[in-house]
């Protein structure tokens, strides 16, 4: 909210601005994702934040229920695989207030078009990649990448199929669609630092270690559990369709599969894939059907959106339930927007919402020196966390009025509390299982 409307009022911003570090090389990376969401809450408040989620949920609904059918050609089965994948989406929070719930709707629009291709030998359905493909650029440039990896197992079975001499779609039209798309990806505010922005902030071993969503998945929780099954039914779907499996179908599944494993949030990837996979793999003894909408399947469909907007709808909150909003309340009366302002990573994007400058919030990669071309942050973050670092050090070298800190950081905790120097003026329990508190410390120094 805070990059939208900075974009809004000041034009395409380039140094970081919400930060106490100063002259930060910054690319917002989604930053018609952050205009598109101050939009819709600075005019329609946190319900129409929720009413979006609700638009973009039928519409991953429909394309997920088109790809399924377009494959398996059975409209019992493709709503059956569009509901559960829907379910695992909501279960696992993939639709939430991120640009990931644009992703889903991109890649899903592209493989789609990808398969139409295949199946009809129609070139017009290519036209939509590079539009796909500027979009993508522009909503969450990290993720761009990733629309080309998707072609990739086209390009493989084309050039397998040929070896094999046998008669497959035209490799050409794909060839130059995939051209124009990546030229496309020169067309953002940001140019090539947009491109350069997944090189520079992928495989950095410490944001994995430190980023729930960056790890490596573990059958250990309700999320692992549900990929594995996941991963499981995809297989036994190759196996119930031995000997008619397509082979980008399966490089798809081996790629896609290799991602989700190394970190949740690829998990993504292969949910847009799923559609595919299931609705060919389970396509047998279909009887053949009528093409024509049938009144009743129309109202089916409705039915569902209603029922998983509803969903939606009782489990969300209309208020302002901010576990930390007491905290910003006191510093509104009791300092000025002008401190430093130290806050764990979770907590610095509420604070600055808030007007504060805060020390580290959660888009990690604005943090290393890859991209900010100043310093790497992040990594000193990370050995505070670890506690590898002197924190006498560390606090001389911010001068921080106040420090924002939770139990989860327990060296800075324990030599808040042992240092006279500071002064707990507020705290809170905000996890209750695990009787999380946090605090907040004023330097009486300064």
């Amino acid at each position: 909210l805070n990059t939208g409307e900075k974009i809004i009022q000041e034009g395409f911003i380039r140094i970081e601005p919400f930060t106490i570090h100063s002259g930060m090389a910054f690319v917002p990376q989604q930053w018609l994702t952050d205009v598109v969401f101050y939009f819709v809450y600075h005019n329609f408040g946190i319900r129409g934040m929720y009413f979006l989620i609700l638009v973009c949920n039928a519409l991953i609904l429909f394309i997920f229920y088109n790809l399924a059918y377009m494959m398996s050609g059975n409209r019992k089965r493709s709503i059956l695989i569009a509901i559960i994948l829907d379910i695992i989406i909501v279960f696992v929070r993939i639709l939430t207030t991120r640009p990931q719930m644009f992703d889903l709707i991109i890649f899903s629009l592209e493989l789609l078009a990808l398969e139409s291709y295949v199946k009809k030998k129609d070139i017009k359905y290519l036209f939509i990649l590079p539009l796909l493909s500027l979009l993508l650029i522009n909503i969450h440039a990290s993720m761009w990448m990733m629309f080309f990896v998707l072609i990739v197992p086209y390009f493989a079975e084309y050039i397998v199929c040929k070896f094999k001499k046998e008669n497959v779609y035209k490799i050409i039209p794909l060839i130059i669609i995939f051209v124009v798309s990546l030229i496309c990806g020169l067309i953002n505010p940001y140019g090539l630092d947009a491109i350069k922005y997944f090189f520079n902030s992928y495989g950095i071993s410490k944001i994995n270690l430190l980023i729930n969503e960056m790890q490596e998945v573990t059958i250990l929780n309700s999320v692992g559990i549900i990929i594995y099954m996941l991963l499981a039914l995809l297989i036994y779907s190759f196996y119930y369709n031995k000997g008619s499996n397509h082979l980008r179908h399966f490089l798809l599944f081996l790629g896609l599969s290799f991602l989700t494993l190394e970190h949740y949030k690829s998990f993504l990837y292969l949910i847009v894939a799923c559609p595919i996979i299931l609705g060919n793999n389970f396509r047998k003894d279909v009887n053949n059907q009528n093409t024509k909408s049938y009144l009743y399947e129309k109202i089916v469909y409705i039915i569902l959106i209603i029922a998983f907007s509803s969903l939606i709808i009782f489990n969300v909150k209309l208020d302002d339930d901010v576990k930390i909003k007491e905290f910003a309340d006191y510093l509104d009366k009791n300092a000025s927007y002008n401190i430093k302002l130290f806050t764990d990573y979770g907590d610095g994007a509420y604070m600055e919402y808030r007007s504060y400058k805060c020390y580290i919030d959660p888009r990690a990669e604005v943090f290393l020196k890859k991209n900010n071309k100043k310093e790497d942050i992040f990594d000193e973050y990370y050995e505070l966390v670890n506690d590898n670092l002197d924190i006498s050090e560390f606090l001389s070298k911010y001068q921080f009025d106040y420090l924002l800190v939770n139990d989860t950081l327990k060296p800075l905790l324990n030599y808040l509390k042992d240092n006279s120097d500071y002064v707990e003026v507020l705290s809170k329990v905000i996890n209750p299982k695990n009787d999380i508190r946090v605090y907040l410390y004023r330097n009486n120094k300064k």
